[in-house]
């Protein structure tokens, strides 16, 4: 594959912050251009197998593995599934070249957690004429006179909260957790308090000539212990 040389603009959409503006790694209130290379579309958790919901720009997150059932003295345990947390973040690359993401952070501001930085290996392909898939493009015009220029969607997919995200989130907060009340075998409740989190991904990568650039999106999680049992 043959890399094109071409300028880059950063979309950054989030919530509750304005868009970032071209080689931006943070929400600085910039206003970007109507000409945007990197379209981010939203977060999205379908095709991803776990007990979390992840939308558009939104996220419930279970913080606990509840306990469903038990028999006797604590025996025969049963616990709900229990998963991290994962979203596929959607791009279109409006441009003529192939980017390649290599790391994404993701950081939860206000929390008390450190950011997490993970290698990643994701080409966003850049346009391609309809009439020949091996011709790169940026517009129509580009294809000839009958061609089309077409940009498909593609997912990055992130972690968005392992299991010790989810520890340090509760703090010293308690789960769920089976104990002995007068001699009997009960399940005590835990005390975790929902909380909420502006939740922000920057994506970083770069194009043939080693020029980086970044993409950051956001959304809000609400974490709080859910209760995913299948059995009562």
């Amino acid at each position: 594959m043959r890399w094109l040389r071409v300028s880059f603009c950063a979309l950054s959409l989030t919530l509750v912050l304005g868009a970032v503006g071209c080689g931006s790694s943070g929400f600085d209130g910039a206003g970007g251009t109507d000409d945007l290379t990197m379209s981010f579309q939203g977060f999205t958790g379908e095709g991803i197998e776990q007990e979390d919901f992840v939308g558009n720009t939104s996220a419930d997150v279970d913080v606990c593995p509840t306990i469903c059932s038990f028999t006797g003295f604590f025996e025969d345990v049963e616990f709900e599934t229990f998963t991290s947390t994962r979203a596929n973040a959607q791009f279109v690359n409006n441009g003529t070249a192939d980017i390649r993401f290599d790391r994404y952070t993701v950081s939860i501001p206000g929390s008390g957690l450190p950011s997490r930085t993970v290698q990643t290996a994701v080409i966003i392909p850049g346009g391609r004429c309809d009439d020949s898939p091996t011709r790169h493009c940026g517009f129509d015009s580009d294809c000839g006179p009958d061609g089309t220029c077409t940009h498909d969607e593609v997912a990055v997919e992130v972690l968005l909260f392992d299991f010790s995200d989810k520890v340090l989130i509760i703090g010293d907060a308690q789960c769920p957790q089976l104990a002995l009340v007068d001699g009997l075998p009960v399940i005590l409740p835990g005390t975790v308090i929902p909380q909420t989190y502006q939740t922000n991904v920057t994506f970083s990568g770069s194009d043939e000539t080693g020029e980086r650039f970044t993409v950051t999106a956001g959304l809000v999680a609400d974490f709080f212990d859910a209760n995913n049992c299948t059995t009562n």
